[in-house]
């Protein structure tokens, strides 16, 4: 049971760590298009021209910034939700389970 349960931490960890590694980049993207100011020409920069500002004032550690709070943060959501998903699972079979024997002894087939 131990075991299982170091598992499942272990994979919500990984999962956590994996979203949060390849989301963060559109994460960075959209909180600079979403914080960014109107142009000279009056309009607002489009995905692309925020995109290519950050790569060009940046390089790819651009695309990169705050991806360690980020990795540990759904990393840490990662494992609660695996682990209470894992945790209500057995406890409806294990339910189910109970429920079923006390029907088998009723009608005497237990």
């Amino acid at each position: 049971n131990g075991l299982v349960a170091a598992v499942q931490a272990g994979a919500g960890v990984c999962a956590g760590f994996t979203s949060g590694l390849l989301t963060n980049p559109f994460d960075v993207v959209k909180t600079r298009l979403q914080v960014a100011a109107v142009g000279a020409d009056g309009m607002k920069p489009t995905l692309r021209s925020v995109t290519r500002a950050l790569y060009e004032t940046e390089g790819f550690k651009g695309f990169l910034r705050g991806v360690a709070p980020r990795m540990i943060n759904t990393a840490l959501w990662g494992t609660c939700m695996v682990s209470a998903y894992e945790f209500l699972k057995r406890m409806s079979t294990r339910s189910d389970e109970e429920q079923l024997l006390h029907v088998q002894r009723k009608a005497g087939l237990a």
